[in-house]
Parts: structure tokens; C-alpha cells; sequence
């Protein structure tokens, strides 16, 4: 029996924890025999080589000027993804994110089965459409997988009257490829480093380390923190470290590769989110042996097993100020968690089986 050919819908190849993870299930497909492809709606980003590499990416228009009308004529927006389908004779079609690549999923009229990915925390999440537009779109869909349990949850809890298919399959990560990366720079930190990792957005919420970072520099602590990522609030963080005068101990690294060897160098990796879905990056700090620390958002509580593996505080900002001055003070050593962090086992191979077996 020949393996399917499978079509991920995508917005862009940005160096977002989605856009990171279609790139591990493509290559875990691509290497398991299936044949894969992706269809994104604008053909950027720095993950782009490393996709155009492993497989063919296709993009409906090409032009905005094409992306507007494709946007505001439906019917043409489903003439093409149609047409689309049908020439390439794909088995399943996956919106792989919220938002347009899974309302794709409505316009399509071919014999195919279609899955919608679900990453993020939907009792939070604003993509701009109605409880009503959302269930007309998910009703069109044949099956969901979300990043975790919780996240499920919250999916349906948004949409309590859809009955539908679904499944929980966690994010994988290139768990050789990262401790590979990790060696390839060596970080020096000359004081207690906190590092964060994310996309310069909103519900990154890294406006409170910012902040935070003012009141334990004003409590007299010795200590830096790192961010690394880049995005729309870039300019307002810049100014906020320059509004509260804390340029000394917070620095702003931009976008970055292969953020490993800081994460590998830091003492804290902290997540401070007010909403994530899954928290890949928690995964790679905890694959790298980290002291980590997050806010109790969906994912990151599944990931580190309750606590086992890391710190979880409430999702506020004076939880986080308390518990980063507790680690500075260095009072509690952490000696158990850090234990299990050092005998953790990933679980990738358990998720590529669950990987392959979605499209068998």
C-alpha cells in the first residue's frame, strides 16, 4: 500500500514554536515514506530554506495584491484551493494553524480528509471570529489534534456543541539536532542569567520581566535577563527597558536561529506567557538540563509533569517577581527537580508513531 500524500496549510516559515514544529513532522513524514507538502500563504520567514529542502511548498497567488482578492472572492478562493487539491490528488489536507489555514479547510469540496491542528489555549485565543463562524468552520473538518491535553479542553469548551474527531498529540522537537546546535557557540554570562525565548507578541507577556526586572534590580540583586525573539512589540519593550532604566540587566538579543547555546548557558529559563498551547521551547530548555520556570499556562503543566520537572507559578506577574527573588536568594537549591530534569526522557519516538499513524 502506497503512503498518503499529505497537504499542511501554513501562514509563513517565521521562527514561531508552530512554524518549528511543521518543520520536525515534515521531516518526520518525508523520512517515514509519506509524501508531503506545503501550501503557505506567504512564502517568508527564517525556517524557509530549511523547508524548501525537505519538500515542494506551493503558494495560491503571487502577489498581496492576488492575496486580497484571493481573501475577499470566495468563490475564487475556492475555485483555486479546489482546483488545487484535485491536481495534486492529495489524501488529507491539515490547516496546521488557527486562524485562515484552517478556515481553508470550509472551502474545500474535494474527497478529502481534513484535519485542523490546535495549538494554542482557545478560551484566550483571538483570531476575530465568532463562537458561530468558528463552529461552521470546524464542522467542515474530519478530525482535530491538539498539542495537549488542556488545550483540547479548552477547544471544546469554546465549542461545546461540535462533535468531532479528536486527538492529543504532543509537540515534537529535533531533540538530536538542538544538542547538536547547543555546542556550536560558546555563552558567557558573567552574573545569574534568566533567559526567556519567544516571539516579541502580546500573550508572550515579556513586558513583565521587564518590569520585574526593575524591581529586583532596585532590591539589589545581581542578575541579567536575555530575551530572545523578535515581532510587532519590539519598539514598545525597547522603550519600556529605557523608561524603567534597566538596559544594565535586560537585553533584547532579536531573532536568533539557534538559540540553544544561551538556553544551554543560562541559570533560569523562564516562560511568561499568558497563554501558550503547547510551550516548545519549555521542551527544548528541559532537554538541555534547565533550571526552568513558567506561569501555569496551557501546555508548559503537561510538559513539566505537574512540577516535577520545573517551577510553575500562578499566571501573575507578582507570582513571577516572588519566585525569581526565592531563586536569587538562592534559599531553596531546587536539588529534586533538578534531578529529574537530569534523568528526563523525551518522548519523540512515541510521538512520530502517533505522528505517522494519523495519516495511515
Amino acid at each position: 500500500m502506497s503512503k498518503k500524500r499529505i497537504l499542511f496549510v501554513t501562514n509563513s516559515f517565521g521562527m514561531g514554536g508552530a512554524e518549528k514544529l511543521l518543520v520536525d513532522i515534515v521531516r518526520t513524514l518525508v523520512v517515514a515514506g509519506f509524501h508531503a507538502e506545503v501550501l503557505v500563504f506567504f512564502r517568508r520567514g527564517a525556517l524557509k530554506d530549511e523547508m524548501e529542502r525537505l519538500c515542494t511548498v506551493y503558494t495560491l497567488f503571487e502577489s498581496r495584491f492576488h492575496f486580497l482578492i484571493y481573501r475577499k472572492l470566495r468563490p475564487y478562493r475556492r475555485y483555486l484551493i479546489n482546483n488545487f487539491i484535485r491536481t495534486h490528488e492529495y489524501d488529507f489536507v491539515v490547516g496546521f494553524l488557527e486562524g485562515k489555514p484552517t478556515a481553508l479547510l470550509s472551502d474545500i469540496q474535494c474527497d478529502v480528509s481534513k484535519v485542523a491542528w490546535v495549538h494554542s489555549d482557545f478560551t484566550k485565543l483571538d483570531i476575530g471570529l465568532t463562537e458561530a463562524e468558528l463552529k461552521k468552520i470546524y464542522e467542515a473538518v474530519d478530525r482535530v489534534v491538539s498539542v495537549s491535553k488542556a488545550a483540547e479542553q479548552s477547544f471544546f469548551a469554546c465549542l461545546p456543541d461540535l462533535h468531532i474527531d479528536s486527538r492529543v498529540i504532543y509537540n515534537l522537537i529535533d531533540e538530536e539536532k538542538i544538542l547538536t546546535l547547543s555546542t556550536y557557540e560558546e555563552v558567557r554570562n558573567t552574573k545569574f542569567t534568566f533567559l526567556s525565548v519567544g516571539m516579541l507578541r502580546k500573550e508572550k507577556c515579556h513586558d513583565r520581566l521587564i518590569r520585574i526586572a526593575s524591581r529586583l534590580k532596585k532590591t539589589g540583586y545581581d542578575f541579567q535577563i536575555k530575551i530572545i525573539g523578535d515581532g510587532p512589540l519590539r519598539n514598545y519593550l525597547e522603550n519600556l527597558i529605557d523608561q524603567l532604566q534597566v538596559g544594565d540587566c535586560v537585553t533584547l538579543l532579536g531573532l536568533n536561529e539557534n538559540p540553544y547555546p544561551y538556553i544551554k548557558a543560562c541559570d533560569c529559563f523562564v516562560l511568561a506567557s499568558n497563554f501558550e498551547g503547547y510551550g516548545i521551547v519549555i521542551k527544548e530548555a528541559l532537554l538541555l538540563k534547565k533550571l526552568i520556570l513558567t506561569t501555569d499556562v496551557v501546555g508548559p503543566r503537561e510538559i513539566l509533569e505537574d512540577g516535577k520537572y520545573g517551577l510553575i507559578v500562578e499566571n501573575k506577574e507578582e507570582a513571577l517577581f516572588d519566585k525569581m527573588s526565592e531563586i536569587l536568594e538562592g534559599k531553596n537549591d531546587y536539588d529534586q527537580i533538578l534531578s529529574n530534569v537530569n534523568n528526563y526522557q523525551g518522548d519523540n519516538e512515541t510521538i512520530k508513531r502517533q505522528i505517522c499513524e494519523l495519516f495511515s
